[in-house]
């Protein structure tokens, strides 16, 4: 069983690209077991998003690297468990883990200082994810997809907020994009637009009521010009 520690490796492993395609799978298998620590795989996903848009590539001071380096040959050796998931050698992934929580703990910003990326500001969709999960009402509900993905819900009536997760979600011709939607009793409401992504994430930029049924359907660029659905709904998530 995968402690929380080391799922937390993979991510940060991930975020760098220094996964093996075994480690990958084990890293995602995991995640499709577990909806906590797929919330946690995605905002690893989102947080090095967001450090890579928010920082320019500057080479780090001589002392910075020999400092991380020997930090890294310092690492003691971790002990071994008895694991089915292959695992590359050891000394290897030790040195992976060091440098992917060294990238994740320091950032470039201007005149060549170092901050901690926790003082970035953070996504807006974590942001509202956190908040959401941290309300006395959060919930969420999910819908599967034909193409063997799912589209996921999370609310707070209570907040007024709503975040879209989804993955796998169906192939659309470049000049469309997907369309959210809140239907309710007066007809539905455009609760925004996105574009297409395997593994997408929305913030809704509408406000969240009581009773609202969460849609989507695929729309022309920029979203229905009549402010109206032009097509059936591929996802529907009633919230009550």
């Amino acid at each position: 069983m995968m402690t929380d520690d080391e799922f937390e490796q993979l991510a940060a492993g991930e975020a760098v690209g220094a996964l093996s395609d075994d480690e990958r799978r084990v890293l995602e298998a995991e995640a499709a077991r577990d909806p906590r620590r797929a919330e946690q795989l995605l905002e690893a996903r989102l947080a090095a998003a967001a450090f890579a848009e928010t920082t320019a590539e500057v080479a780090p001071p001589a002392r910075i690297r020999e400092q991380l380096l020997a930090s890294i040959e310092a690492a003691p050796e971790p002990e071994p468990e008895p694991e089915p998931e292959p695992e590359p050698e050891p000394r290897a992934r030790r040195r992976w883990f060091a440098l992917a929580a060294a990238v994740a703990g320091l950032v470039v910003v201007g005149g060549g200082a170092y901050a901690l990326v926790s003082q970035l500001t953070r996504p807006a969709e974590v942001v509202a994810l956190d908040e959401i999960e941290n309300a006395e009402d959060a919930a969420s509900a999910s819908a599967a997809l034909s193409t063997g993905g799912e589209v996921t819900l999370h609310w707070s009536v209570e907040l007024g907020q709503a975040v879209m997760t989804a993955d796998e979600l169906p192939d659309i011709d470049d000049d469309h994009e997907y369309e959210m939607w809140f239907v309710r009793e007066d007809g539905p409401v455009s609760a925004g637009v996105f574009d297409e992504d395997e593994n997408a994430v929305a913030l809704i930029d509408t406000e969240m009521r009581e009773g609202d049924v969460f849609a989507v359907t695929v729309e022309q660029a920029g979203g229905s010009p009549s402010g109206q659905p032009t097509t059936d709904p591929f996802v529907v998530i009633a919230t009550s």
